[in-house]
């Protein structure tokens, strides 16, 4: 506890910001993140290079010229020259999320809106970004050339956005309403990459070096890949702690030992706030990790209601209670964190689970051959894999919308307060606790006389 403390404090003391704060300054920058147009404006991150200022990360608001759309020349890994005011950022009123310590845990110190003429594109030197933040560059560069070059494939805007969302992890294109369907029937998760996502990719991957002879090189290249991955889809909490806990069990598998378990997840914490001790603070750290030890937890006990023997020679009702109990497991976790931040209860979670996670690992395969064969520059077969793509993501946001308009789909304004949170996760251990004694004895007695 003592230790946490003093790496939290020794992390906010890294953000604290310059006398200048509150009046212009000239300055240069570069571009960390692909610009994202919101109305009359251009959203992005920006890391400043020059100045007083130089080091720290902001978010940036530029304001569209309307005559020469310069701005549309803007790409990650861009430079520019500016001159803005940096504000320290204010929470929005009458929300439990708190933006500001959002964007302190991801390193943000100030905000900044800059003016269509106060900015010009220039070359700007990265030598004082360290040699991880310019490969994490490189990589979003050619994660931005991938998806200019899919976009030429004729997929549609709406479908565009779900595939880059689930396989890229760019949410820039998803429209509010596409959000909200998604939110009320239950199945956002998915638009975030997490372990579902990365799993896959680690499962092809494995193919492709199936008959690689000596293990050790096998699992190096394969977590070179991973990471490599998660680096160029921006690095956000859920698909880093996916990562670290594939690394985790890949040593251990090297070494012989035990593969995920509860320690695991908390070695995954450790190494993680560690790393950034203000990322405990962030929302999506927070879900990822209670929803992976709920169903730690959980899954294993609900398993055990049917005896393993029986589940074996009765496969898709295996598959059927599976999928089950991993959404029972991750919604019992994840509820009550969703309502406090969100103040949402999605009614169908369970049942578009059953829908929605066979379709997304279709469309995450049909993405990874797509993005394959549109780079190695083939005519016909990327816009016919495009065409069949685009079908599977339309079907699944039709099925969601029918889903999204059912009466009581989710319960909407549900205001909690922190107590009250700890006072609902008390009751849940409570209840669970006692819900597992009664598994164990019904199955103990079903072992003994069955």
């Amino acid at each position: 506890m003592l230790l946490g403390c003093v790496l939290v404090s020794m992390q906010k003391e890294t953000l604290s910001v310059p006398a200048s704060v509150g009046t212009p300054i000239v300055y240069q920058s570069v571009l960390l993140s692909e610009p994202v147009e919101r109305g009359k404006v251009i959203r992005c991150d920006m890391k400043i290079t020059s100045g007083e200022w130089s080091g720290m990360k902001v978010k940036a608001s530029i304001l569209r010229d309307t005559v020469h759309y310069l701005y549309r020349r803007l790409h990650v890994n861009d430079g520019i020259f500016a001159t803005s005011v940096m504000d320290l950022p204010v929470n929005y009123k009458s929300s439990n999320f708190n933006y500001v310590r959002y964007l302190e845990s991801n390193g943000f110190v100030a905000t900044t809106f800059i003016y269509w003429s106060d900015w010009r594109k220039a070359s700007v030197s990265l030598l004082g970004l360290s040699v991880f933040e310019r490969a994490k560059l490189l990589l979003m560069s050619f994660r931005q050339r991938l998806i200019t070059k899919i976009s030429t494939l004729g997929i549609t805007d709406q479908e565009m956005a779900v595939v880059l969302a689930m396989t890229l992890g760019d949410k820039s294109m998803l429209k509010e309403m596409t959000r909200d369907t998604y939110a009320i029937s239950g199945a956002s998760h998915v638009l975030a990459l997490s372990g579902l996502h990365l799993s896959i990719i680690y499962f092809l991957l494995s193919l492709m070096v199936a008959r690689m002879k000596h293990h050790v090189w096998h699992e190096i290249f394969l977590l070179s890949a991973i990471w490599a991955y998660v680096i160029m889809v921006g690095m956000s909490p859920s698909v880093v702690r996916a990562a670290t806990m594939i690394t985790i069990c890949s040593f251990l598998g090297i070494i012989h030992r035990t593969g995920v378990s509860l320690n695991t997840l908390s070695l995954t914490v450790i190494i993680m706030l560690l790393a950034n001790p203000l990322s405990i603070y962030d929302v999506s750290f927070q879900l990822s990790f209670l929803s992976v030890l709920s169903i730690l937890v959980l899954y294993p006990q609900l398993m055990r209601v049917f005896k393993e023997e029986w589940l074996m020679c009765h496969r898709y009702f295996r598959w059927f209670w599976s999928m089950l109990c991993v959404s029972f497991a991750a919604q019992v976790g994840t509820t009550p964190l969703v309502c406090y931040y969100f103040e949402r209860i999605a009614c169908y979670g369970l049942l578009t689970n059953f829908i929605v996670i066979p379709l997304t690992t279709i469309i995450i395969y049909m993405s990874i051959v797509m993005f394959v064969v549109s780079l190695i520059n083939l005519t016909l077969l990327p816009t016919f894999i495009a065409t069949l793509l685009t079908a599977v993501v339309s079907f699944l946001n039709q099925l969601l919308t029918i889903i999204a308009t059912w009466p009581g789909a989710s319960i909407e304004h549900v205001h909690i307060n922190l107590p009250q949170l700890i006072c609902i996760y008390v009751l849940v251990v409570v209840v669970l606790f006692q819900l597992m004694i009664v598994i164990r004895s019904i199955c103990n007695y079903r072992d003994r006389f069955v």
